[in-house]
């Protein structure tokens, strides 16, 4: 079975995936380009798998959320070459990562040729509420063709069952990252644990933030949530520790110079995603209070390596892992006092290690080998949906 999968680039968690999927059909994955100006991930220099780059022209473009007071620079990919290509690879399925002009070709391919035409999508009710007018549309026109649906979970499936009367079965839990590699290497972190923590200077519970430091993941509302707790440990020590960089370090520097000696923050700066696993050891929670996410991947990640977290409710992986309070629980971060009742919650009872039965079956179920055996039964059997 030839498959071509069709993307915008290869972010490097994605690449187990990838691979695993390549061992059960023909895989092809053809890109725009292999990563963004706005990435500072390493690429990897060769791929288990074969590539095609289409160096497609592209512009870039500033997202506005003013309702959520945050502003982020994206880039949006001209995919003109995509019909060529797929003309040249004459696939017998076609799966395609978005509901845009890639999509629109790739659809128009499948209908000539009388082929299946797979869907990955991401999106939630929330991250796409401001989609509308003619992009609205393109969406309900583009949903109804697709032969199945790859999905990260609940919140993306309910999203494209929103556009419209769908026949596609969906296939949940293809999301990308190597939980088995990762919790192994968590563990292996752990035997140096408490001698980590004392180098750092950690003291109490602590808590680890790692993604990009901007308004979108929720920075300024955690910055907030600091100093609203800082007055309400009384006498409690804890530690906050951030991985990634982004426009507003300097709100955690101003907050990690204006609170007591009994909050420490420290900045860590980015990290490659192979260097992150010192820091889930190291940690007792992991928060994110991101205000538009479809589903970050950290968030998995935090799962394989045992941690529970504070799950923000506009976190597309919240649906999923909310439902279990042995994962972490769900909290607004735009409600400061909550955000910050739950910290302090946690600091003076710090949470349990997710249970190893239940880290297990996560990381199985989100696996490599586990998401590819998903997608390949989508593409040969789209009869029946599946679910986390």
């Amino acid at each position: 079975m030839k498959v071509c999968l069709l993307t915008n680039m290869i972010p490097p968690y994605r690449v187990p995936f990838f691979e695993a999927l390549a061992g059960h059909c023909d895989l092809h994955v053809i890109c725009d380009t292999l990563t963004e100006s706005n990435r500072q991930w390493e690429i990897p220099d060769s791929f288990p798998f074969p590539v095609t780059i289409l160096n497609s022209k592209n512009v870039h473009w500033t997202l506005n959320q003013q309702d959520l007071d945050y502003k982020e620079r994206r880039q949006f990919h001209f995919g003109w070459k995509v019909s060529k290509e797929l003309n040249r690879r004459k696939p017998d399925i076609v799966v395609t990562c978005e509901f845009g002009l890639r999509t629109i070709l790739a659809a128009r391919h499948c209908g000539r040729h009388h082929l299946p035409l797979g869907i990955w999508w991401e999106g939630t009710k929330h991250t796409e509420r401001n989609v509308t007018g003619i992009r609205r549309w393109v969406r309900r026109w583009l949903a109804p063709k697709a032969s199945f649906y790859w999905s990260n979970g609940k919140a993306s499936t309910e999203y494209v069952k929103s556009l419209g009367d769908i026949q596609a079965s969906f296939h949940e839990g293809i999301t990308g990252v190597d939980t088995a590699k990762l919790a192994a290497d968590c563990d292996e972190e752990l035997r140096g644990r408490d001698a980590l923590r004392e180098s750092m200077g950690l003291k109490g519970t602590v808590f680890l933030f790692a993604g990009a430091l901007n308004g979108r993941k929720g920075v300024r509302e955690f910055c907030a949530a600091l100093r609203e707790l800082d007055g309400k440990l009384d006498g409690r020590e804890c530690s906050f520790v951030f991985v990634g960089d982004g426009e507003c370090r300097e709100d955690l520097e101003e907050v990690a110079k204006a609170t007591s000696n009994n909050l420490i923050v420290k900045l860590e700066g980015f990290r490659q995603p192979e260097e992150l696993t010192r820091y889930f050891a190291l940690a007792d929670a992991f928060v994110l209070p991101t205000l538009e996410d479809n589903w970050p991947l950290v968030t998995i990640e935090a799962v394989a390596a045992g941690l529970p977290q504070l799950l923000s409710t506009y976190n597309g992986a919240a649906q999923n892992l909310g439902e279990n309070p042995e994962l972490g629980r769900v909290f607004d971060p735009v409600k400061t006092p909550d955000f910050a009742s739950m910290l302090l919650d946690w600091c003076v009872t710090p949470p349990p290690r997710i249970p190893e039965t239940l880290r297990q079956e996560k990381i199985r179920y989100y696996s490599p080998s586990s998401q590819a055996e998903r997608a390949f039964q989508a593409m040969v059997n789209t009869g029946k949906d599946t679910e986390a």
